[in-house]
């Protein structure tokens, strides 16, 4: 018991000093997903151009269904699709 108990303030010290972070969760960077219509502006889309690329099978890892029928868009991982599609 008495090591746990020093383990526990040791941590407690380094977060303090900002040694480590408060959670697994500040270590990751969230991924950011947005609505049809910024990423239509981010690539200077129409809509039914946004929709024909966003429902390409390749696309499917960019993209995260919200209820059923919304969807949200990884700009960051569509980019990256895009770019192998279209290199």
């Amino acid at each position: 018991m008495k090591f746990f108990c020093q383990q526990t303030l040791l941590k407690v010290k380094k977060i303090k000093e900002g040694k480590m972070p408060y959670t697994k969760l500040q270590e990751k960077a969230r991924v950011k997903y947005v609505t049809v219509k910024q990423f239509m502006e981010q690539y200077s889309l129409s809509k039914s151009q946004a929709y024909k690329l966003l429902n390409m099978p390749e696309m499917e890892d960019a993209i995260i269904k919200t209820g059923e029928k919304g969807i949200r868009v990884n700009l960051d991982r569509a980019f990256e699709i895009m770019q192998q599609m279209y290199a």
